[in-house]
């Protein structure tokens, strides 16, 4: 058993905010898999990137609503200097016209992030933890695992190198990261369309749901 839980501290600053959740056991994220699947990869990718386009309808990129939102909550916080995993996808797109790929695990959530323009989440929980936290410590929401192991800069940002999927990872937590509450049915479509894509390329089971204030935990 394992369980995500946000601190009460985190919802006292970001009452509004959101997180889908999925949990995948039994997973196989093998380059093998990947070579097999490299064709429905690429289109989900592709798909992606081309959908970005519908987010950034005003010229200056930091004004476009889905970035403006992470932008000023990271201000609130002192922390205007740090983009968002989205944001960087973003870029990555307009920059080359496509998207690196990884493993199977993180090209999903990459094509989802840009799809729906929502920053994610993705960690082994055999590095991590099988019990992962979003705590504020000196001010800053940040993921937490075992002993208090930090695994990324700031809530929505990449995570660091020693908690990220690689192709031998069995099992996953994913996190679907919202700050801004008017967009709430994007989350809902995201944590459904990834949840079945997880069983559909990497086999093994997922189990998700969402945590929000009033149902702060995640237990799988």
């Amino acid at each position: 058993m394992g369980k995500f839980t946000v601190s009460e501290e985190f919802w006292d600053k970001f009452p509004d905010a959101m997180f889908g959740v999925i949990y995948g056991s039994g997973l196989d994220n093998s380059n093998e898999n990947s070579i097999s699947k490299m064709a429905r990869i690429d289109r989900t990718l592709k798909s992606g990137v081309v959908q970005i386009n519908k987010y950034l309808a005003k010229p200056d990129f930091a004004e476009n609503k889905v970035i403006k939102a992470w932008r000023d909550a990271y201000a609130g916080l002192g922390e205007e200097r740090i983009a968002t995993s989205m944001e960087r996808l973003f870029h990555e797109a307009l920059d080359t016209g496509l998207i690196e790929k990884v493993n199977v695990l993180v090209d999903l959530a990459n094509s989802v992030s840009l799809i729906w323009a929502l920053p994610l989440s993705v960690f082994d929980t055999s590095k991590a933890s099988s019990e992962i936290t979003m705590e504020i410590q000196g001010g800053i929401p940040r993921f937490y695992g075992k002993g208090s192991m930090e695994l990324s800069p700031i809530w929505g940002a990449d995570e660091h190198d020693t908690a990220r999927v690689h192709e031998n990872t069995k099992n996953a937590l994913i996190v679907i990261n919202l700050c801004d509450p008017s967009r709430d049915m994007e989350v809902a479509a995201s944590l459904k369309t990834l949840t079945n894509q997880v069983g559909a390329f990497l086999g093994g089971s997922a189990v998700s749901g969402t945590v929000k204030a009033g149902n702060v935990s995640f237990e799988f």
